[in-house]
């Protein structure tokens, strides 16, 4: 047996050891990916959006003039770190191709590539709430002109209740943004991962 015919029967052993998908549980597949693509580009716009809105941010809401160079210099890290996960998104949607799945093992790969994402996706949701936070402070010292935040240094009967009112409600906030990050995640995205695992299980049965 020469080499070629070592490679042909290597070839078609790891073939059967995969396992082909047939042409049923390729459809079932194609579906659930079809739809995770569109949702991935749908948000990616609307994540553009966003931080197109945070950028423009001080002259919305007329932050100070002492307050533009730290908000920028914070804002530089923040675009660099949205970029940097955008660049990694981008990468595994233009990988999720139903093209690409022949084998159970391509499309084992695919699930773990959504599982991995996901948890990509919520600590790239929980690396910018740092910046939200200060984001958020830098308005509130902005408001009508500085007035609320002078009134705060000032009136010391005002300011520990109204701190203690700030921070409660940034935590609270911080809280509600994690709880709805994993609702989110799972409802939206979760699904479509939860149903992939489902036709593997059907075809280790089978």
């Amino acid at each position: 047996m020469n080499f070629d015919d070592l490679k042909s029967a290597w070839e078609e052993e790891t073939n059967e050891e995969q396992g082909p998908i047939g042409l049923e549980e390729l459809k079932t597949a194609r579906m659930p990916l079809e739809q995770l693509r569109s949702k991935i580009k749908c948000e990616f716009w609307a994540h553009c959006v966003a931080i197109l809105f945070t950028g423009l941010l001080p002259q919305i809401a007329g932050f100070a003039a002492g307050l533009l160079m730290p908000f920028y210099a914070l804002f530089t890290v923040y675009l660099a770190i949205c970029i940097y996960y955008s660049l990694k998104f981008y990468s595994f949607y233009k990988g999720l191709s139903v093209q690409s799945l022949r084998t159970k093992d391509s499309l084992y790969e695919t699930y773990y590539g959504i599982r991995l994402h996901l948890e990509m996706y919520k600590s790239y949701t929980y690396s910018l709430l740092p910046f939200a936070v200060i984001f958020a402070l830098m308005f509130i010292a902005s408001v009508n002109n500085g007035k609320l935040m002078t009134m705060v240094l000032k009136e010391q009967a005002v300011q520990k209740e109204l701190l203690f009112a700030i921070v409660t409600s940034l935590m609270a906030t911080l809280l509600g943004v994690m709880l709805v990050t994993e609702f989110w995640v799972k409802k939206q995205y979760g699904k479509y991962a939860d149903q992939i695992r489902a036709l593997l299980d059907q075809l280790n049965e089978a």
